[in-house]
Protein backbone atom coordinates (compact mmCIF):
# COMPACT_ATOMS: atom_id res chain seq x y z
CA UNK A 1 0.00 0.00 0.00
CA UNK A 2 1.31 3.53 -1.12
CA UNK A 3 1.30 6.08 1.19
CA UNK A 4 -1.31 8.10 -1.32
CA UNK A 5 -3.34 4.94 -1.47
CA UNK A 6 -3.76 4.56 2.44
CA UNK A 7 -4.46 8.32 3.28
CA UNK A 8 -6.92 7.54 -0.01
CA UNK A 9 -8.72 4.73 2.02
CA UNK A 10 -8.88 6.86 5.86
CA UNK A 11 -10.13 9.62 4.10
CA UNK A 12 -12.80 7.84 2.44
CA UNK A 13 -13.79 5.58 5.33
CA UNK A 14 -14.11 9.17 7.58
CA UNK A 15 -16.04 11.11 5.09
CA UNK A 16 -18.33 8.92 3.08
CA UNK A 17 -19.35 6.33 5.58
CA UNK A 18 -21.60 8.90 8.14
CA UNK A 19 -23.51 5.91 9.24
CA UNK A 20 -20.92 4.59 10.80
CA UNK A 21 -20.07 4.94 14.43
CA UNK A 22 -17.20 6.69 15.48
CA UNK A 23 -15.99 3.72 17.43
CA UNK A 24 -15.60 1.90 13.58
CA UNK A 25 -14.28 4.39 12.09
CA UNK A 26 -11.75 4.27 14.48
CA UNK A 27 -11.26 0.88 14.36
CA UNK A 28 -10.79 0.91 10.41
CA UNK A 29 -8.48 3.75 10.45
CA UNK A 30 -6.31 1.82 12.99
CA UNK A 31 -5.85 -1.24 10.57
CA UNK A 32 -5.39 1.03 7.43
CA UNK A 33 -2.17 2.18 9.11
CA UNK A 34 -1.84 -0.98 10.81
CA UNK A 35 -1.66 -2.74 6.98
CA UNK A 36 0.06 0.18 6.15
CA UNK A 37 3.16 -0.17 9.02
CA UNK A 38 3.59 -3.91 7.95
CA UNK A 39 3.91 -3.35 4.44
CA UNK A 40 6.70 -0.74 5.50
CA UNK A 41 8.27 -3.20 8.31
CA UNK A 42 8.08 -5.96 5.42
CA UNK A 43 10.38 -3.01 3.30
CA UNK A 44 12.48 -2.69 5.57
CA UNK A 45 11.27 1.14 5.94
CA UNK A 46 11.05 0.99 9.52
CA UNK A 47 10.69 4.45 10.41
CA UNK A 48 8.09 5.08 8.42
CA UNK A 49 6.21 1.40 9.86
CA UNK A 50 6.72 3.12 13.22
CA UNK A 51 4.74 6.42 12.10
CA UNK A 52 2.42 4.20 10.93
CA UNK A 53 1.60 1.80 14.12
CA UNK A 54 1.75 4.71 16.31
CA UNK A 55 -1.19 6.49 14.39
CA UNK A 56 -2.88 3.03 14.38
CA UNK A 57 -2.42 2.82 18.25
CA UNK A 58 -3.43 6.70 18.43
CA UNK A 59 -6.77 5.60 16.98
CA UNK A 60 -7.77 2.10 18.65
CA UNK A 61 -4.62 1.59 21.08
CA UNK A 62 -4.82 -2.98 21.10
CA UNK A 63 -1.86 -4.95 22.67
CA UNK A 64 -1.34 -6.60 19.27
CA UNK A 65 -0.50 -3.25 18.30
CA UNK A 66 1.82 -2.57 20.93
CA UNK A 67 3.89 -5.87 20.16
CA UNK A 68 4.14 -4.87 16.63
CA UNK A 69 5.55 -1.42 17.60
CA UNK A 70 8.18 -3.34 19.68
CA UNK A 71 8.68 -5.68 16.98
CA UNK A 72 9.64 -2.72 14.77
CA UNK A 73 11.54 -1.46 17.64
CA UNK A 74 13.83 -4.28 17.61
CA UNK A 75 13.79 -4.35 13.91
CA UNK A 76 15.87 -0.89 14.73
CA UNK A 77 17.84 -2.21 17.51
CA UNK A 78 16.15 -0.15 19.75
CA UNK A 79 16.15 -2.71 22.33
CA UNK A 80 14.83 -0.23 25.40
CA UNK A 81 12.50 1.19 23.65
CA UNK A 82 10.94 -1.89 23.10
CA UNK A 83 11.34 -3.07 26.46
CA UNK A 84 9.25 0.01 27.34
CA UNK A 85 6.87 -0.82 24.29
CA UNK A 86 5.98 -4.27 26.02
CA UNK A 87 5.98 -2.98 29.71
CA UNK A 88 3.26 -0.20 28.63
CA UNK A 89 0.92 -3.05 27.15
CA UNK A 90 1.16 -5.08 30.13
CA UNK A 91 0.26 -1.72 32.14
CA UNK A 92 -2.81 -1.27 29.86
CA UNK A 93 -4.50 -4.72 28.70
CA UNK A 94 -3.87 -6.97 32.40
CA UNK A 95 -6.67 -9.50 31.25
CA UNK A 96 -5.89 -9.57 27.61
CA UNK A 97 -5.45 -13.03 25.58
CA UNK A 98 -1.74 -11.65 24.80
CA UNK A 99 -0.96 -10.71 27.88
CA UNK A 100 0.53 -14.08 28.82
CA UNK A 101 2.88 -13.94 24.89
CA UNK A 102 3.72 -10.04 25.78
CA UNK A 103 5.00 -11.58 29.30
CA UNK A 104 7.05 -14.25 27.17
CA UNK A 105 8.50 -11.06 24.47
CA UNK A 106 9.52 -9.19 27.47
CA UNK A 107 11.45 -12.04 29.27
CA UNK A 108 12.92 -13.07 25.55
CA UNK A 109 14.02 -9.36 25.06
CA UNK A 110 15.33 -8.70 28.29
CA UNK A 111 17.64 -12.08 27.54
CA UNK A 112 18.94 -10.66 24.42
CA UNK A 113 19.82 -7.61 26.08
CA UNK A 114 22.22 -9.14 28.46
CA UNK A 115 19.77 -8.96 31.27
CA UNK A 116 19.16 -11.90 32.73
CA UNK A 117 17.86 -10.90 36.47
CA UNK A 118 15.26 -9.02 34.71
CA UNK A 119 14.75 -12.40 32.04
CA UNK A 120 14.53 -14.23 34.88
CA UNK A 121 11.66 -12.46 36.49
CA UNK A 122 9.16 -12.69 33.33
CA UNK A 123 9.61 -16.28 32.77
CA UNK A 124 9.32 -17.27 36.72
CA UNK A 125 6.05 -15.62 36.16
CA UNK A 126 4.80 -18.65 34.20
CA UNK A 127 5.59 -21.11 36.87
CA UNK A 128 4.38 -19.07 39.66
CA UNK A 129 1.17 -17.96 37.89
CA UNK A 130 -1.41 -20.89 38.01
CA UNK A 131 -3.45 -19.47 35.61
CA UNK A 132 -0.84 -19.69 32.76
CA UNK A 133 -0.71 -23.53 33.27
CA UNK A 134 -2.27 -24.52 29.63
CA UNK A 135 -0.93 -21.46 27.94
CA UNK A 136 0.97 -22.19 24.70
CA UNK A 137 4.00 -19.98 25.87
CA UNK A 138 4.68 -21.77 29.48
CA UNK A 139 6.69 -24.77 28.26
CA UNK A 140 8.73 -22.09 25.86
CA UNK A 141 9.48 -19.86 28.70
CA UNK A 142 10.46 -22.56 31.04
CA UNK A 143 13.08 -23.46 28.25
CA UNK A 144 14.13 -20.07 28.18
CA UNK A 145 14.06 -19.99 32.07
CA UNK A 146 16.67 -23.11 32.26
CA UNK A 147 18.35 -21.45 29.59
CA UNK A 148 18.63 -18.39 31.19
CA UNK A 149 20.74 -20.37 34.34
CA UNK A 150 22.75 -21.95 32.08
CA UNK A 151 24.27 -18.63 30.83
CA UNK A 152 25.30 -18.03 34.52
CA UNK A 153 26.48 -21.74 35.10
CA UNK A 154 23.51 -22.11 37.68
CA UNK A 155 23.26 -25.47 36.50
CA UNK A 156 21.24 -27.14 39.45
CA UNK A 157 19.04 -24.43 39.22
CA UNK A 158 18.61 -25.07 35.34
CA UNK A 159 18.36 -29.23 36.07
CA UNK A 160 15.52 -28.13 38.40
CA UNK A 161 13.96 -26.41 35.93
CA UNK A 162 13.85 -28.70 33.01
CA UNK A 163 12.39 -31.19 34.62
CA UNK A 164 11.50 -34.31 33.40
CA UNK A 165 7.91 -34.05 33.43
CA UNK A 166 8.53 -30.50 31.12
CA UNK A 167 10.70 -31.71 28.77
CA UNK A 168 8.76 -32.60 25.38
CA UNK A 169 11.25 -31.57 22.89
CA UNK A 170 14.18 -32.21 21.07
CA UNK A 171 15.66 -29.12 22.26
CA UNK A 172 14.64 -29.84 25.85
CA UNK A 173 16.66 -33.53 25.84
CA UNK A 174 19.65 -32.21 24.28
CA UNK A 175 19.86 -29.40 26.85
CA UNK A 176 18.74 -31.35 29.97
CA UNK A 177 21.03 -34.07 28.48
CA UNK A 178 23.90 -30.97 28.85
CA UNK A 179 23.01 -30.36 32.19
CA UNK A 180 23.40 -33.25 33.76
CA UNK A 181 26.69 -33.83 31.82
CA UNK A 182 28.01 -30.85 33.42
CA UNK A 183 26.67 -31.95 37.37
CA UNK A 184 28.87 -34.92 36.21
CA UNK A 185 25.84 -37.47 36.10
CA UNK A 186 26.94 -38.93 32.84
CA UNK A 187 25.26 -41.58 31.99
CA UNK A 188 22.40 -40.37 32.72
CA UNK A 189 23.26 -37.83 30.08
CA UNK A 190 24.35 -40.06 27.78
CA UNK A 191 21.00 -42.01 27.64
CA UNK A 192 19.14 -38.82 26.78
CA UNK A 193 21.73 -38.15 24.13
CA UNK A 194 21.19 -41.36 22.80
CA UNK A 195 17.34 -40.92 22.83
CA UNK A 196 17.91 -37.63 20.59
CA UNK A 197 20.32 -39.44 18.28
CA UNK A 198 17.30 -42.25 17.92
CA UNK A 199 14.79 -39.65 17.19
CA UNK A 200 15.98 -38.14 14.57
CA UNK A 201 19.81 -38.32 13.57
CA UNK A 202 20.01 -35.69 11.25
CA UNK A 203 17.93 -33.25 13.27
CA UNK A 204 20.00 -30.15 14.49
CA UNK A 205 20.09 -31.76 17.94
CA UNK A 206 20.74 -35.48 17.07
CA UNK A 207 23.78 -33.67 15.08
CA UNK A 208 25.01 -32.28 18.19
CA UNK A 209 24.41 -34.96 20.50
CA UNK A 210 25.85 -37.38 18.23
CA UNK A 211 29.23 -35.25 18.49
CA UNK A 212 29.23 -35.05 21.99
CA UNK A 213 29.10 -38.91 22.22
CA UNK A 214 31.99 -38.70 19.60
CA UNK A 215 29.15 -40.95 17.70
CA UNK A 216 30.04 -41.07 13.54
CA UNK A 217 27.00 -39.98 11.72
CA UNK A 218 25.49 -42.74 9.23
CA UNK A 219 25.01 -41.93 5.76
CA UNK A 220 21.37 -41.25 4.95
CA UNK A 221 19.68 -44.03 3.00
CA UNK A 222 18.13 -42.15 0.72
CA UNK A 223 19.25 -38.58 -0.12
CA UNK A 224 15.71 -37.02 -1.48
CA UNK A 225 15.66 -34.85 1.41
CA UNK A 226 18.99 -33.33 0.35
CA UNK A 227 18.81 -32.92 -3.38
CA UNK A 228 21.69 -30.95 -5.07
CA UNK A 229 21.54 -28.68 -8.36
CA UNK A 230 24.21 -26.05 -9.71
CA UNK A 231 26.99 -27.63 -8.03
CA UNK A 232 29.76 -26.67 -10.87
CA UNK A 233 28.55 -23.24 -10.06
CA UNK A 234 28.70 -23.62 -6.09
CA UNK A 235 32.06 -25.72 -6.27
CA UNK A 236 33.69 -23.05 -8.67
CA UNK A 237 32.77 -20.06 -6.18
CA UNK A 238 33.28 -21.81 -3.12
CA UNK A 239 37.15 -22.43 -4.97
CA UNK A 240 37.50 -18.39 -5.66
CA UNK A 241 36.33 -17.36 -1.97
CA UNK A 242 37.96 -20.06 -0.24
CA UNK A 243 34.86 -21.43 1.01
CA UNK A 244 33.23 -24.97 1.78
CA UNK A 245 30.87 -25.73 -1.27
CA UNK A 246 28.33 -27.54 1.57
CA UNK A 247 28.42 -24.25 3.46
CA UNK A 248 26.85 -22.55 0.03
CA UNK A 249 24.52 -25.44 -0.53
CA UNK A 250 23.11 -25.66 2.45
CA UNK A 251 22.40 -21.41 2.86
CA UNK A 252 20.95 -22.04 -0.67
CA UNK A 253 19.10 -24.85 0.30
CA UNK A 254 17.01 -22.92 3.28
CA UNK A 255 16.71 -20.34 1.08
CA UNK A 256 14.93 -20.99 -1.71
CA UNK A 257 15.45 -24.59 -2.00
CA UNK A 258 17.49 -24.48 -5.04
CA UNK A 259 14.51 -22.61 -6.82
CA UNK A 260 16.24 -20.32 -9.35
CA UNK A 261 13.21 -17.94 -9.88
CA UNK A 262 11.93 -17.83 -6.32
CA UNK A 263 11.11 -13.58 -5.15
CA UNK A 264 10.35 -13.46 -1.39
CA UNK A 265 8.20 -10.78 -0.14
CA UNK A 266 10.85 -8.76 0.94
CA UNK A 267 12.00 -8.75 -2.79
CA UNK A 268 14.74 -11.67 -2.46
CA UNK A 269 15.62 -13.01 -5.38
CA UNK A 270 16.99 -16.41 -6.93
CA UNK A 271 18.96 -19.43 -5.55
CA UNK A 272 21.00 -17.22 -2.73
CA UNK A 273 17.86 -14.80 -2.19
CA UNK A 274 19.86 -11.43 -2.29
CA UNK A 275 18.35 -8.25 -2.25
CA UNK A 276 18.86 -5.58 -5.17
CA UNK A 277 21.47 -3.94 -2.38
CA UNK A 278 23.31 -6.65 -1.82
CA UNK A 279 23.94 -7.28 -5.17
CA UNK A 280 25.11 -3.24 -5.45
CA UNK A 281 27.43 -3.70 -2.98
CA UNK A 282 29.64 -6.04 -4.77
CA UNK A 283 28.99 -3.70 -7.96
CA UNK A 284 26.78 -6.23 -9.68
CA UNK A 285 24.30 -4.73 -12.51
CA UNK A 286 23.03 -8.80 -13.92
CA UNK A 287 19.92 -10.34 -13.63
CA UNK A 288 19.54 -12.17 -9.76
CA UNK A 289 17.44 -14.69 -11.03
CA UNK A 290 20.24 -16.02 -13.22
CA UNK A 291 21.95 -18.73 -10.63
CA UNK A 292 25.44 -18.03 -11.89
CA UNK A 293 25.21 -14.31 -11.28
CA UNK A 294 22.96 -15.32 -8.02
CA UNK A 295 25.53 -17.89 -6.75
CA UNK A 296 28.22 -15.70 -7.43
CA UNK A 297 27.46 -12.85 -5.50
CA UNK A 298 25.92 -15.23 -2.91
CA UNK A 299 29.72 -16.67 -2.38
CA UNK A 300 31.27 -13.42 -1.97
CA UNK A 301 28.78 -11.97 0.33
CA UNK A 302 29.21 -15.37 2.97
CA UNK A 303 33.46 -14.58 2.11
CA UNK A 304 32.56 -11.17 3.45
CA UNK A 305 30.89 -11.67 6.19
CA UNK A 306 33.70 -14.08 7.52
CA UNK A 307 36.18 -12.36 7.01
CA UNK A 308 34.26 -9.38 8.79
CA UNK A 309 33.15 -11.30 11.81
CA UNK A 310 36.85 -12.94 11.88
CA UNK A 311 38.55 -9.47 12.17
CA UNK A 312 36.26 -8.21 14.63
CA UNK A 313 36.38 -11.20 16.90
CA UNK A 314 38.90 -12.74 18.98
CA UNK A 315 40.48 -16.37 18.21
CA UNK A 316 38.24 -17.69 20.71
CA UNK A 317 35.12 -15.97 19.01
CA UNK A 318 36.71 -16.75 15.39
CA UNK A 319 36.76 -20.46 15.75
CA UNK A 320 32.93 -20.40 15.83
CA UNK A 321 31.99 -18.65 12.26
CA UNK A 322 30.35 -21.01 10.18
CA UNK A 323 27.24 -20.30 12.76
CA UNK A 324 27.86 -16.74 13.11
CA UNK A 325 28.37 -16.75 9.29
CA UNK A 326 24.54 -18.43 8.76
CA UNK A 327 22.85 -16.07 11.12
CA UNK A 328 24.50 -13.14 9.63
CA UNK A 329 23.18 -14.71 6.30
CA UNK A 330 20.02 -14.63 7.37
CA UNK A 331 19.65 -11.46 9.87
CA UNK A 332 22.37 -9.01 8.59
CA UNK A 333 25.96 -8.85 10.03
CA UNK A 334 24.99 -5.61 12.34
CA UNK A 335 22.55 -7.44 14.08
CA UNK A 336 24.51 -10.73 14.48
CA UNK A 337 27.72 -8.42 15.96
CA UNK A 338 25.22 -7.07 18.90
CA UNK A 339 24.36 -10.58 19.93
CA UNK A 340 27.70 -11.66 19.67
CA UNK A 341 28.46 -8.39 22.08
CA UNK A 342 25.73 -9.03 24.52
CA UNK A 343 26.02 -12.84 24.62
CA UNK A 344 30.09 -12.80 25.79
CA UNK A 345 28.84 -10.57 28.42
CA UNK A 346 27.86 -14.17 30.39
CA UNK A 347 29.86 -16.41 32.56
CA UNK A 348 29.27 -19.39 29.51
CA UNK A 349 29.98 -18.72 25.82
CA UNK A 350 29.24 -22.40 24.98
CA UNK A 351 28.28 -21.52 20.94
CA UNK A 352 25.83 -24.58 21.60
CA UNK A 353 23.89 -21.78 23.99
CA UNK A 354 24.56 -18.93 21.14
CA UNK A 355 21.95 -20.46 18.89
CA UNK A 356 19.66 -20.89 21.80
CA UNK A 357 20.05 -17.08 22.63
CA UNK A 358 19.24 -15.79 19.32
CA UNK A 359 16.40 -13.68 20.07
CA UNK A 360 15.24 -13.62 15.96
CA UNK A 361 12.96 -17.36 15.52
CA UNK A 362 13.33 -17.06 12.07
CA UNK A 363 17.33 -17.11 12.33
CA UNK A 364 17.16 -19.37 15.21
CA UNK A 365 15.45 -21.98 13.04
CA UNK A 366 17.74 -21.05 10.52
CA UNK A 367 21.07 -21.55 11.95
CA UNK A 368 19.92 -24.72 13.07
CA UNK A 369 18.49 -25.88 9.80
CA UNK A 370 21.41 -24.87 7.63
CA UNK A 371 24.15 -26.29 10.04
CA UNK A 372 22.49 -29.72 9.93
CA UNK A 373 21.95 -29.23 6.03
CA UNK A 374 25.75 -28.62 5.81
CA UNK A 375 26.73 -31.62 7.45
CA UNK A 376 24.49 -34.02 5.91
CA UNK A 377 25.15 -32.32 2.44
CA UNK A 378 28.97 -32.81 3.01
CA UNK A 379 28.59 -35.96 4.35
CA UNK A 380 26.17 -37.53 1.38
CA UNK A 381 28.26 -35.56 -1.65
CA UNK A 382 32.04 -35.15 -0.31
CA UNK A 383 34.56 -36.86 -2.11
CA UNK A 384 36.22 -38.27 0.42
CA UNK A 385 36.17 -41.57 2.11
CA UNK A 386 33.67 -42.31 4.82
CA UNK A 387 36.54 -42.59 7.52
CA UNK A 388 38.17 -39.68 6.21
CA UNK A 389 35.05 -37.62 6.55
CA UNK A 390 34.39 -38.57 9.48
CA UNK A 391 37.64 -38.10 10.74
CA UNK A 392 37.92 -34.50 9.20
CA UNK A 393 34.53 -33.95 10.90
CA UNK A 394 35.52 -34.77 14.41
CA UNK A 395 38.14 -32.06 14.35
CA UNK A 396 35.71 -28.88 12.35
CA UNK A 397 33.97 -26.82 14.67
CA UNK A 398 30.70 -24.84 14.43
Amino acid sequence: MTMHSKYLLIFFLVLFIPSFSHATKSTLTANANFNSAMIHKQNREFSDALADIEQAIRYNPTMGYYQQKAFIHLSMVETAEAISTFQKALRLFPNDPLYAETMWLLGRTYLANGNAVEAEKRFNFFLKNSKLKKSPFRNNAIFRLAITYVLQNRWQEALDTLTENSVSTMAGLFWRAKILYQLNRKPEATELFEKVIQSNPYDYYGILAARHLNKPIIVPTSTEKWPIYFFDLFKQNAEVNDLDPFLLISIAKSESNFVSDRISKAQAFGVMQLLRVTAARFGYDCSLLDPECNIKIGAEYLKLLHDEISFKFNPETEKHTLTFNFAAYNAGEDAVFGWIDKFNTFANTDIDLFVEFIPYGETRDYVKNTYANSIIYSLIYSELPYEQWCQNESNRTQ
